[in-house]
């Protein structure tokens, strides 16, 4: 009776792979010819042995094999799914073909160090057959021949494209946190004295009732301190779980409710709405006043950017170009989505990784860069994601997905969270 193999002969069988591979990628001199330049050309040629061609074919990750001069003699079948290609569409092509091309120095770099026989573990993209780029982590272990001299690299690929989101995720919790408790530091000593003022300003209000120029200061004041402790508040709120009450809620209703009470100020700025709104939208769980915040800050962002205006002085001097700035909502699987999309010159590539951190801002005078800081956070809160990026024809897209609405569980927990 044929005993199964057990992990640990298994375990065995795949320690012994790469040497395996080195000799059967390895060819004797009848299998290579001298060319007129005095170089070897080697056969292009699949991995024999049909228990280590199963082998190589089971690891989920890609496998590739190339030769001396980085030309693929073979792949996995994981390598087939990752890159969207046959293995006889690879074989024989040179390996920075599929490298995305500014890291392509960076792989000649690397592949001229396996000819002294250093392995490599790189971060590196790759660029697919429908022309998407994946990142991917990649393994290389440089393979010899029978003589000890380089013959070749076996590269082990992983696709990071999730851990690299939940990575990033993760720094940007940190950084909220962070930022949260910063805030609870300071909260009560920039409170404690603004309601003092705030109460002075209403005893000289009521004292000066006649004098209207000082009435209208003080007002202007008033304002001002209030705003100062709204942004308090809000650098609270982005570490804390929110205490409005969720609701089903129409999103495009909340998102004609918001433009109408903007609607003056898009006016003066020459900024024109165009709304696509998918009629009978599904409702989401979530709270109507948070969504409407999130609106309207974007549309606040998408106003300075279409009329190029990053400083405070410059809005009763700008010549104001004016734009438009299109809501478009629809459902897709179990999500509502929103895409607010301007006119503007649309986010700089290098900012789009830290567009939603705390504080980070590319305004000079006006804006604390925490306004898409509290969006994301509002969002997340309401078990959703939101995502910025360029549109094809330029200007900013931001992409807002939402739960469609779900009964929660007896523990008051949905199945999303």
């Amino acid at each position: 009776m044929k005993v199964k193999p057990t992990y640990e002969d298994l375990g065995r069988e795949i320690k012994t792979l790469p040497g395996r591979l080195k000799r059967l990628s390895s060819l004797d001199n009848n299998q290579q010819n001298e060319n007129p330049d005095g170089q070897h050309d080697r056969d292009i040629r699949p991995i024999g042995d049909e228990k280590y061609r199963r082998l190589f074919n089971a690891t989920l990750d890609g496998l590739l094999m190339l030769d001396s001069a980085g030309r693929i003699i073979d792949v996995s079948r994981g390598t087939e799914k990752l890159y969207g290609y046959n293995a006889s569409e690879m074989r024989g092509r040179c390996m920075e073909e599929f490298i995305a091309p500014s890291l392509i120095p960076r792989f000649r770099e690397i592949f001229s160090n396996f000819r002294e026989l250093k392995s490599a573990d790189e971060e590196i993209q790759i660029i697919r057959s429908d022309n998407t780029v994946v990142d991917v982590w990649c393994k290389c272990t440089p393979l010899t021949d029978s003589r000890g001299n380089f013959d070749g690299v076996l590269i082990n690929d992983r696709e990071i494209t999730r851990i690299k989101i939940l990575r990033e995720q993760l720094i940007r919790s940190e950084r909220l946190a962070a930022t949260g408790q910063l805030a609870a530091s300071v909260a009560h000593e920039i409170n404690s004295p603004l309601q003092g003022v705030i109460g002075l300003i209403e005893v000289m209000k009521n004292t000066h009732a006649n004098d209207v120029k000082l009435l209208r200061n003080l007002t202007l004041l008033e304002g001002a301190f209030d705003s100062i402790r709204s942004t308090v508040r809000n650098l609270l709120d982005l570490n804390r779980p929110g205490k409005q009450v969720l609701q089903t809620v129409n999103v495009n209703r909340v998102i004609e409710s918001t433009l109408a009470l903007v609607r003056s100020n898009l006016k003066k700025n020459r900024v024109v709405t165009d709304l696509q709104l998918s009629p009978g939208l599904p409702g989401v769980v979530a709270t109507p006043q948070q969504i409407s915040q999130v609106i309207m800050n974007l549309i606040n962002n998408a106003v300075e950017s279409i009329n190029g205006i990053s400083r405070s002085d410059e809005w009763e001097t700008a010549d104001l170009k004016g734009g438009r700035v299109t809501f478009k909502t629809y459902p897709r699987d179990k999500w509502v989505v929103m895409e607010v999309t301007d006119t503007g010159p649309g986010i700089p590539e290098e900012d789009l990784p830290q567009i939603f951190d705390p504080f980070f801002t590319r305004k000079k005078k006006i804006g604390m860069g925490v306004g898409l800081s509290i969006c994301h956070g509002i969002i997340e809160q309401n078990r959703g994601t939101i995502v910025a990026g360029n549109a094809p024809d330029g200007g900013a897209v931001f992409t807002i997905e939402l739960p469609l609405f779900e009964k929660p569980n007896n523990n008051g927990e949905y199945s999303g969270s």
